[in-house]
């Protein structure tokens, strides 16, 4: 009944889809891109595969650490790597680590067999969630192993409702093995009786991969002359309605000597314009930082690749999202100890919630929280630097999750 119900609700998803895609840039794509994937499939014949699948660029960001382990634990091993969503697509589908990058086929009975006949990878690997019945049950049907990883659940998530559970407990039993982010998922999971034995706790990888990029940071172009010794101020992944309580806040600050790096979500004209009308002589571009001149303290980050590097400059740092939906990486910032701010939207997030026991990580409604809690930084020279220790070693102490992972696998004989 399950499988049935299953593929009325796929098949909904995919007339939905074919609609989307006719009014929408980014599901057209996504159509299109999904359609060569048996001919790129064909190199692979006869080699030794390890596949590994990410809904979008967060959940590679977390399964990354685990995937340039594997590389170098399995040198004699090909990683495919594939995305369902553009926007992971699109900024890894040059991937150094992976042989092939590649969208997931929609899914489906013959789409599931005619991958996995393709394919035959020796294990398979899928990040955080994005769960497609029949890709695995072709898993398990021939006897791949196939694990979870960074897997986080509650209690209330659709998931367990009493409609989708049946479901639910089938698809997550096609998994050899669930590694959990935390115990209170690995508690939830052992209460499903088919699952006992098949999850084990092993932390969350990003943090291994935020550990990383301060350990080997990217390369930036100078920017001493721009923040002068300044307080820096860095806003990240910044969508419109945080560009306006960033605005407000900088405009009521003009007399003040700080330096204001913005890293928007998305990039384009009509956010440099934003800035432009409100500064006009003020904002500046990252990807033209040589033409910097006095009396700019605005830099708008027009390239993708760097805001991880460039929080190691900031005094503090407010990552954006969660004014309207959800908040954006903040595991990034505090790795280099910069104090964070967020907006409300954090609940899901347990590292905001670890994060806000310190008074000098803040919640911010609006433009009047942001230019208190700057005022508190910039006169708390001390705490500053219990903060600093207090977030970086916050970091630390969540980081080895890969190494968790690659071990039981090893010591499993999978890879």
């Amino acid at each position: 009944m399950e499988k049935i119900l299953y593929g009325i609700g796929l098949s909904f998803y995919q007339l939905g889809l074919f609609w989307v895609s006719l009014f929408s840039a980014k599901a057209r794509e996504r159509r299109r891109g999904s359609r060569d994937w048996k001919e790129a499939l064909r190199f692979f014949k006869g080699k030794r595969v390890i596949w590994m699948h990410c809904a979008s660029l967060g959940e590679f960001e977390q399964g990354r650490p685990v995937l340039d382990a594997l590389s170098r634990a399995c040198p004699n091993r090909d990683i495919v790597l594939t995305f369902y969503s553009p926007s992971g697509y699109n900024i890894r589908k040059n991937y150094g680590n992976a042989s092939k990058v590649l969208y997931l086929p929609e899914d489906g009975i013959f789409h599931a067999r005619d991958f996995i006949d393709l394919l035959r990878p020796e294990i398979a690997i899928f990040v955080k969630y994005d769960f497609w019945y029949f890709m695995l049950s072709e898993l398990k049907a021939r006897n791949i192993p196939v694990f979870l990883i960074a897997a986080r659940f509650q209690a209330n998530q659709a998931y367990f409702n009493f409609w989708l559970k049946p479901l639910f407990k089938k698809i997550l039993g096609t998994f050899t093995l669930i590694f959990t982010q935390d115990h209170d998922t690995y508690s939830l999971l052992n209460s499903i009786p088919e699952l006992n034995g098949k999850v084990k706790v092993a932390g969350d990888p990003r943090y291994d991969r935020v550990v990383e990029q301060v350990e080997n940071p990217s390369a930036l172009p100078d920017l001493s002359d721009f923040i002068e010794g300044d307080f820096c101020f860095i806003a990240g992944s910044t969508w419109p309605q945080d560009d306006e309580l960033l605005i407000a806040t900088i405009t009521e600050l003009k007399d003040h000597r700080i330096s204001w790096i913005i890293a928007p979500h998305e990039y384009n004209e009509k956010t440099h314009n934003r800035y432009r009308k409100a500064f006009p002589a003020r904002v500046a571009r990252f990807s033209r930082v040589e033409d910097i001149f006095p009396g700019q303290n605005i830099l708008l980050v027009d390239q993708v690749g760097y805001l991880s590097s460039l929080y190691r400059l900031a005094d503090a740092v407010y990552v954006g999202g969660g004014q309207h939906h959800r908040i954006h990486n903040i595991q990034e910032p505090s790795a280099w100890g910069a104090p964070v701010s967020f907006g409300p939207r954090h609940k899901d997030f347990p590292e905001a919630s670890d994060l806000l026991r310190s008074e000098g990580n803040r919640v911010i409604l609006n433009s009047k929280d942001l230019l208190a809690w700057i005022a508190f930084l910039r006169h708390s020279n001390t705490q500053m630097t219990d903060l600093k220790n207090h977030n970086r070693n916050y970091i630390l102490s969540k980081s080895g999750a890969t190494g968790r992972i690659i071990s039981t696998l090893q010591a499993a004989e999978y890879i």
